[in-house]
């Protein structure tokens, strides 16, 4: 009559025990290592369950403890079965696929699709370079027209400044030796109308100013540095204005004396055949 094997009778829990203390290990780093609950370790050893964990989770738990203690699982475990690994199958499906691939793409059908896809690649090729031709093209297109805009912006407009009429000057009488005819003199002399105001005007400076001509406005405007005006009247010419000490006057073919330090804020002045006069 066979033998009972005391282990089968042991109680699971005497089994862990047992082990753990054989390892002289405690359940803090039974706790550590293997992660399971300081209470499940010591209901797994003392033989008490937890009312809150259910029987699947309790298994797994001593299957893990088991595992750590190299334990038998199969012992402490109820219902357990070890997992059986089906028998390897050999695989022909490699052998099955060249076979097949082979009788596919045979010599002459692999010429053909190298000759396909070299055509696709160098048609692909040609795109990409007439493409960038072309974007450069434009691209150089749209620089130099930006370019041709920036210079036409650049380029400040000058407007033409009217330009005054500057009539020669009269002139200067030059001294001659009294041995020299009075005929000669009176043919060089300007001919000019004694009866007549003739006035001629050079800026010095620009100044504004206001003609009036026996009474009427002839001219009202700027006259420019380096300009010159003529007027004639019967009887006076008024100028008044800015800045006419800063004018040069000839009268009748003379040249009159400018105007003083005492005259220089003058804003009106008359010229008859007399001369020219001041006035407030």
């Amino acid at each position: 009559m066979a033998k009972e094997n005391p282990q089968e009778k042991r109680p699971v829990g005497s089994i862990f025990r047992e082990a753990r203390e054989a390892k002289r290990l405690s359940y803090e780093v039974v706790h550590e290592a293997t992660k399971i609950p300081m209470d499940v370790l010591k209901a797994i050893e003392e033989g008490y369950t937890i009312r809150t964990m259910s029987l699947f989770y309790l298994k797994a738990f001593k299957k893990k403890y088991a595992e750590y203690l190299d334990i038998n699982i199969a012992d402490v475990v109820e219902d357990y079965r070890p997992e059986t690994l089906p028998k390897p199958i050999r695989d022909d499906s490699y052998e099955l696929l060249q076979k097949r691939l082979k009788m596919i793409f045979t010599r002459d059908r692999q010429q053909q699709i190298v000759k396909v896809v070299g055509a696709i690649i160098v048609l692909l090729f040609l795109v990409k370079i007439v493409g960038c031709l072309v974007g450069g093209a434009k691209d150089r297109g749209e620089k130099a027209a930006k370019v041709s805009r920036e210079t036409k912006s650049s380029i400040p407009k000058v407007e033409p400044k009217p330009v005054a009429a500057v009539k020669p000057a009269a002139p200067v009488p030059v001294s001659r030796p009294a041995s020299a005819p009075a005929q000669e003199e009176a043919a060089q002399a300007p001919s000019v109308n004694s009866q007549l105001v003739n006035l001629f005007v050079k800026a010095r400076k620009t100044c504004w100013l206001r003609v009036k001509v026996d009474g009427n406005l002839v001219f009202q405007a700027t006259l420019l540095e380096g300009a010159s005006e003529a007027w004639h009247a019967d009887k006076e010419i008024e100028i008044s204005g800015k800045n006419i000490h800063g004018l040069d006057f000839e009268l009748n073919g003379k040249v009159l004396p400018g105007l003083g330090r005492s005259e220089r804020d003058a804003r009106r002045v008359v010229v008859t055949r007399k001369g020219l006069s001041v006035r407030q």
